[in-house]
């Protein structure tokens, strides 16, 4: 039940209002449906909303905002203001990426919103004019695959088995070193690595490291390539 009943210390019995809302990942602009068509992820976002009499705050652990500016809490505030209430967010969704990190937040906050206070708002119009597109909130708020046209939204049933491999954007990082006494002298590392989530807490990682060296010592090489691959445990308390 989303409500707490609790009782204060003077007796009388009071209604602690509580939501908990999980909301999916999504992949936006597939194919040739560019802002129109969309599919929900198998990787959430959960947001807690705790009514806190005279208390405001953001609870988490990811890095993020904590106040108002906080995407949960803007979704939130499009219906309502987020006054005594306490905000607690969790994720598995890479807060960079492309797979719907803010559209996941605002959709969670409004559906907090209009469910506390009963309103019975018109979701996507709202996460779209937050969003600025409509594909990737209606996949977080319908789930499924979505087709987005004309402020509406008709959710699909992906096919059996249908599977994705997410694969996050090349990282890399690139440093030369000059050697300030001798200008014809330097030093230049390259690293690009990529990584793809194979579970929530599993990610799979390959990385080509590049050392040069324009002067080197002793007959020593003057560059090594090394490749490395592996796998990284996320683990929550």
């Amino acid at each position: 039940d989303a409500r707490s009943r609790l009782r204060s210390s003077d007796g009388p019995l009071t209604v602690q209002r509580r939501r908990l809302v999980r909301v999916p990942a999504s992949s936006a602009n597939l194919g040739p449906g560019i802002d129109a068509f969309a599919a929900a992820l198998a990787l959430h976002m959960e947001l807690e909303v705790v009514e806190t009499p005279g208390t405001f705050a953001v609870e988490t652990d990811l890095a993020i905002s904590r106040d108002r500016r906080n995407l949960a809490v803007r979704g939130f505030e499009r219906l309502h203001p987020a006054d005594g209430f306490t905000f607690r967010i969790s994720s598995d969704i890479p807060l960079c990426g492309g797979l719907g990190t803010s559209a996941a937040a605002y959709v969670a906050g409004l559906v907090a919103a209009d469910s506390i206070f009963e309103l019975d708002a018109d979701l996507l119009t709202h996460a779209t004019a937050l969003e600025g597109h409509p594909d990737n909130v209606a996949a977080a708020l319908l789930g499924g695959i979505v087709i987005c046209a004309d402020g509406e939204a008709t959710r699909l049933d992906p096919p059996e088995g249908l599977e994705a491999v997410l694969v996050t954007p090349l990282k890399e990082r690139f440093q030369l070193f000059p050697n300030l006494t001798d200008t014809g002298e330097y030093r230049m590392t390259l690293d690009a690595g990529v990584s793809a989530k194979l579970f929530s807490f599993l990610d799979w990682q390959l990385t080509v490291s590049d050392r040069y060296l324009s002067n080197p010592v002793g007959g020593s090489k003057s560059n090594d390539l090394l490749l490395t691959t592996g796998l990284r445990v996320n683990i929550r308390p």
